[in-house]
């Protein structure tokens, strides 16, 4: 299986001239900030970072060409970026469903190469790219080239929703994990996850959104393998990540919980089943490397020992109950929270799933736990915690007629477990 880390700066973008690939990566400067969604009028610090970004007098531009009613939209952003203290220096940039040609004008170019932000509302991020990148030219159009330049420039383009999903190149248009895996793994019949190309401002993998309330982590490891992408990232709601693109890193911002991120890098798939894909958590403070994926955990944070955990429960008498939930593992949360119990729990395998598929996670000396210092909850949903590199398997349950065949395509299991929605602009 080839796997490649995603598109790098602007591959694949032709000059205005029609002349060959831009001769270097634009995004050599420049900054992200890539919002999952559900993104609360309260959380001052995806806020106040956008702004910061921008500059004491930066500009600001709101394009509405995802939204499905674009007025709404606009009125609701740019009503928060007045909450904030940005409101006198925000307008819109009338790109949106019923004029999405617009794009095409040289005004619309002006007025981008004015702003120091740039905020793409949430709703359908095709809508996004038929706007920008329209499939039936061949050059590109001004108003790309001019967001391209923003960036060049050390500005900021940011999006919520689907103004997160289209940052990546490809970009996930649609579809859910249990239609992905019923294709992938059980030969099912339908469009499983869809793909497109996207905007490709974030050269260091593929983005999805909603991610955790959705349940798309298998989704997201489908379009991975497909698209021979090696790393996802995963954003939950209300929560963000920010890219410097000078520095090429990616940090957590907007709470605990931020991002799952998926590697795909030595990830084995045999059609019944995916294995050895590596996956983390991040939240508000921690720091990915762009190109290696290394990880940096915030400074409060204290290791949990793995290897003195998996050690004291080899050596015990009795082994306590697998943690195990035969919830939805598409449900909202439910693969966040088994990642949380994994960095609790005394046993080393977590199991969630349904008739149908079981996603296993568990971990090895690569391993990396932490939790915020003097942090005890008894809500999953309320951990604090930074988990790097566990292990995870996507594991289709056979029906009995199926048993057979699968058996004998099968590899020996390593650990043996005991269309896109219209959504608000924010």
């Amino acid at each position: 299986m080839k796997f490649f880390s995603g598109v790098v700066g602007a591959i694949g973008l032709y000059l205005l001239a029609g002349s060959p690939l831009f001769a270097e990566p634009r995004a050599k400067a420049g900054h992200l900030v890539m919002i999952g969604g559900g993104l609360s009028s309260s959380n001052e610090v995806v806020y106040n970072k956008m702004i910061d970004l921008a500059g004491e007098d930066g500009a600001i531009g709101i394009i509405p060409a995802a939204a499905s009613d674009w007025e709404r939209s606009t009125r609701s952003v740019m009503g928060r970026f007045e909450s904030y203290g940005a409101g006198e220096r925000t307008d819109i940039i009338e790109v949106h469903r019923n004029d999405l040609e617009a794009a095409l004008l040289p005004e619309i170019a002006d007025q981008i190469s004015e702003k120091r932000l740039l905020f793409f509302t949430g709703g359908q991020q095709h809508r996004i790219l038929t706007a920008f990148r329209p499939r039936d030219m061949e050059e590109v159009i001004p108003a790309y080239k001019a967001l391209w330049d923003v960036l060049a420039d050390g500005g900021v383009i940011a999006g919520s929703s689907a103004g997160a999903a289209m940052m990546s190149d490809p970009q996930i248009r649609g579809g859910n994990s249990t239609g992905a895996l019923d294709v992938y793994l059980k030969g099912g019949e339908g469009r499983g996850v869809r793909t497109e190309r996207g905007m490709g401002f974030f050269p260091f993998g593929m983005t999805d959104q909603h991610f955790s309330e959705r349940g798309r982590f298998a989704r997201l490891v489908v379009a991975l393998d497909r698209e021979e992408v090696t790393r996802g990232f995963g954003i939950a709601e209300n929560r963000a990540l920010h890219v410097d693109l000078g520095a090429e890193t990616i940090t957590g911002i907007g709470g605990h919980q931020a991002a799952i991120i998926v590697d795909m890098s030595e990830a084995v798939y045999n059609g019944h089943m995916f294995d050895n894909i590596r996956v983390s958590m991040i939240g508000d403070g921690d720091v990915v490397d762009g190109n290696t994926g290394g990880i940096t955990p915030r400074g409060d944070l204290e290791p949990v020992n793995v290897r003195e955990l998996t050690r004291n429960v080899r050596q015990s008498d009795t082994l306590p109950e697998p943690y195990y939930t035969s919830d939805d593992p598409w449900g909202s949360k439910v693969v966040a929270h088994a990642l949380g119990a994994l960095t609790r729990s005394e046993y080393p395998v977590i199991t969630i799933g349904n008739e149908n598929f079981e996603v296993v996670f568990t971990h090895d000396d690569r391993t990396r736990m932490y939790i915020a210092a003097g942090h005890h909850v008894k809500s999953l949903e309320d951990l604090d915690f930074v988990l790097i590199n566990a292990l995870a398997q996507i594991i289709a349950v056979p029906s009995v007629d199926e048993e057979k065949d699968y058996a004998k395509d099968s590899e020996p299991i390593i650990i043996k477990p005991e269309e896109e929605e219209e959504v608000p602009a924010f």
